[in-house]
């Protein structure tokens, strides 16, 4: 957090970054270790850039879904 708010040489753009990250509900646990990270400080640049997410951090879990209208097995019947 020094860092960032002497590079930026203000307090409002280091406000308006925490918020961000504490709107964004990417970040588990909501941390001011996890705010430091340099991964997060660079999805938090691309986020106040584009307005979204880096797309590596969009991707949907690639596990398959069972397809509905078909018997479900149950293992515990």
């Amino acid at each position: 957090m020094h860092k960032m708010r002497v590079s930026r040489d203000d307090n409002i753009s280091l406000k308006e970054a925490v918020d961000q990250f504490f709107s964004i509900n990417q970040f588990a646990p909501k941390t001011v270790r996890l705010f430091g990270s340099a991964n997060t400080q660079a999805v938090l640049d691309e986020f106040s850039r584009t307005g979204s997410l880096p797309w590596y951090m969009n991707k949907k879990d690639d596990k398959p879904q069972p397809e509905s209208g078909g018997d479900e097995y149950d293992i515990f019947s």
